[in-house]
């Protein structure tokens, strides 16, 4: 495993769900990640997805008149929780699949999309359909979200 030591910037910025800028000590470490392709800005930063649970409830902006920004009801911060990257794919399935809700095909849909994680503490590098499982109208992942690494595409 290689570990970047540096600092993350978040200027003027809600960074859940968003994207943040990480900025190693020596930008020369990127090259410790072949075979991925880091893109960085003239900085020397790289944009790093933040896509987490906390994103469903923090710098929520309601449309319409508001008061500003507001939190979701305390009682759905407890109960089940989507992750955002999980909710756009199954949003986008169901968009294709004629007015159908069977879920059947959405496994071989996630891995046509290519989605590549890695999963820790392992390493494992492998397709976002490995970690979502199926059964019925149900799904689950078979990982915790905050071991789970998304590769930028």
């Amino acid at each position: 495993m290689t570990i970047i030591q540096g600092n993350f910037r978040v200027i003027k910025a809600a960074p859940d769900g968003d994207s943040i800028r990480f900025y190693p000590n020596n930008s020369q470490f990127w090259d410790k990640l072949l075979p991925t392709r880091v893109i960085t800005n003239r900085a020397g930063g790289a944009q790093l997805r933040l896509d987490s649970i906390d994103a469903l409830e923090t710098h929520f902006n309601p449309r319409g008149d508001s008061i500003g920004v507001q939190h979701q009801p305390l009682k759905l911060a407890h109960s089940a929780a989507i992750l955002p990257k999980l909710f756009r794919r199954l949003l986008g399935y169901l968009a294709i699949n004629d007015g159908s809700m069977s879920l059947d095909k959405f496994p071989d849909y996630l891995d046509s999309l290519g989605d590549r994680l890695i999963i820790l503490p392992d390493g494992h590098v492998t397709g976002f359909d490995f970690v979502v499982k199926v059964e019925g109208q149900n799904i689950k992942l078979t990982s915790q979200p905050e071991d789970l690494v998304f590769l930028e595409k």
